[in-house]
């Protein structure tokens, strides 16, 4: 199992199988479920 947590919305703690956590999903351009994105701080 995979912990995590949504950085949006109301942040809730999620978990999923690793298998489902590190899927392929082939959508709009995205490959994996969950990808590392580059969100510049609202600090900066």
């Amino acid at each position: 199992m995979v912990a995590y947590r949504a950085l949006y919305g109301d942040n809730k703690l999620w978990c999923r199988p690793y298998d489902m956590f590190f899927d392929e999903v082939n959508k709009n351009g995205q490959k994996y479920r969950f990808e590392l994105q580059d969100i510049k701080s609202v600090n900066e």
